[in-house]
C-alpha cells in the first residue's frame, strides 16, 4: 500500500525564511514543492493496479487459455481421425 507524501509547508517556509528567503519567496517555494509532490503522487497512484484490474486480466487470460485448449483438442482429434483413416 502506498502512503501519502506529507510535507509540513509551514516548517518548510520557516526554514527557507531563516535561510534568507523573504516571506513571499518562502511561501511560494513551499506551495510549489507541495504541489509538485502531490501531482507526482497522484500520477503514481493512477498507475497502480487494483484487485479488480488484476481479476479482470486473470479472467481474460483464462478465457484465452480455454479457447486455445478447445482448439488444440479438436486439432488433435482431427489428427487422430486422419491417422486412423490412413491405416484403415
Amino acid at each position: 500500500m502506498m502512503h501519502a507524501v506529507a510535507i509540513d509547508t509551514l516548517a518548510f517556509a520557516r526554514k527557507l525564511k531563516s535561510s534568507g528567503f523573504n516571506e513571499k519567496q518562502a511561501e511560494a517555494q513551499a506551495e510549489t514543492i507541495n504541489a509538485v509532490l502531490m501531482d507526482f503522487q497522484d500520477k503514481r497512484l493512477e498507475e497502480l493496479a487494483t484487485k479488480s484490474d488484476l481479476k479482470a486480466e486473470i479472467s481474460k487470460t483464462e478465457t484465452k487459455l480455454i479457447k486455445w485448449g478447445v482448439t488444440l483438442m479438436f486439432a488433435q482429434l482431427a489428427g487422430v481421425a486422419a491417422i486412423i483413416k490412413l491405416f484403415l
